[in-house]
């Protein structure tokens, strides 16, 4: 008996493994191979497809879109209606803009005076309050002018804005189960409190593409006109072009009391006790004609976003008559936070004449019915 060859036993085990699995794929790519030919010759052949239906009645009507969700608690929505659209064709649209507002913390009217002495006193008069509202626009081809975008309806007539102090918060959780996001939609009903905001009510709101500017007299104790500031707002710092934007003049009193004579106070003490205290804004349009406008909100240019803007002047006065120094200043409160866009829209039944009106906002909407 020889003795086994440990190497040519391990090289003949070697090979008998290699020709057993060359053999099972050699079946399974055979059975495999089969198996596509089969299947592809049966769906080929089976060129027969019967059907007892040859045509179908499609019905088609007007449908009414009372409401739709329209914050941006829980989306990102950027841009907002304002104003009246007025269409024979249509609902009547009256588009309103719900807004939180936010602050800069260390807010002062007065800042430190001791370096006048004891014997000082400052007078604060505000110069001017107003709405600011940036319109889109697109740059003209081949000069240096803006046609301003995202407006329809008539905008030789006005329409009727007012500016409300909004008494309803706007909460980010559901009230009633706070585990889950707060929605708002476009029928909702905020709650007013207060007089009128704008200093004008029914402000006549007209676009114009000329209002690029803006002259603030700045004042001292006295009335006197101190001197100036010229208000220009631009897209970027190498935009040679100031952007058009409207601006509703505010009441002076009442911001001052709101506003002003709070500034070093607990209202202003955080952004959360701020939306407390002034829970927003409404600007509420009305009115049977006018246009309808979109503004932005979310643009990369703050200074091109709605805002609240107060000017005020502190004429720092020595005895009381002597007039040491004169500081102006400017508070800026961007139109920020929770919004909701709400619309005011007439019933309107569309008669059944084989058209189909489709509004936008929350107007009609085609229902089409297949197959009955």
């Amino acid at each position: 008996m020889q003795p086994i060859n440990y190497f040519t036993l391990r090289n003949f085990i070697r090979k008998s493994v290699y020709i057993s699995v060359i053999v099972c794929l050699s079946f399974a790519i055979v059975s495999c191979e089969k198996d596509f030919t089969d299947i592809g010759s049966d769906v080929i052949s089976n060129i027969k497809f019967n059907t007892s239906v040859d045509s179908v009645y499609v019905t088609a009507e007007n449908s009414p879109l009372l409401r739709i969700q329209s914050d941006n608690i829980s989306r990102q929505l950027g841009q907002y209606l304002l104003g009246v659209y007025n269409n024979s064709d249509y609902e009547k649209l009256e588009a309103s803009i719900v807004s939180q507002v936010a602050i800069s913390s260390g807010l002062k009217v007065i800042d430190d005076i001791n370096v006048y002495g004891a014997d000082t006193t400052v007078v604060t008069k505000i110069d001017a309050v107003y709405l600011k509202l940036p319109y889109q626009v697109s740059l003209k081809t081949g000069n240096f002018n803006f046609d301003i975008d995202s407006v329809i309806g008539d905008i030789t007539k006005p329409f009727n804005l007012n500016i409300y102090r909004n008494n309803t918060f706007i909460n980010g959780l559901d009230p009633v189960n706070p585990t889950k996001i707060n929605r708002f939609f476009s029928d909702d009903v905020f709650e007013k409190t207060g007089d009128n905001l704008n200093e004008q009510v029914n402000f006549p709101f007209l676009p114009s593409k000329n209002d690029t500017m803006l002259v603030i007299e700045r004042k001292l104790f006295d009335e006197t006109i101190y001197k100036n500031d010229t208000i220009k707002y631009f897209g970027s710092v190498t935009t040679e072009i100031p952007f058009p934007f409207a601006r509703i003049p505010l009441n002076k009193a009442t911001f001052k009391t709101l506003f002003l004579d709070k500034y070093e106070d607990a209202e202003f003490s955080s952004q959360a006790a701020f939306n407390d205290y002034f829970r927003g804004v409404i600007l509420e349009a009305s009115g049977n004609e006018g246009s309808l406008i979109s503004f932005n909100y979310n643009n990369a240019t703050a200074s091109l976003n709605p805002s609240i803007e107060i000017y005020y002047t502190n004429t720092v006065l020595k005895s009381g008559a002597i007039i040491l120094d004169t500081i102006s200043k400017n508070n800026s409160f961007p139109l920020t936070g929770f919004r909701v866009n709400t619309f005011k829209m007439d019933n309107r039944v569309y008669p059944e004449n084989n058209s189909i009106k489709i509004q936008g906002t929350a107007g009609s909407e085609g229902n089409i019915t297949l197959f009955d």
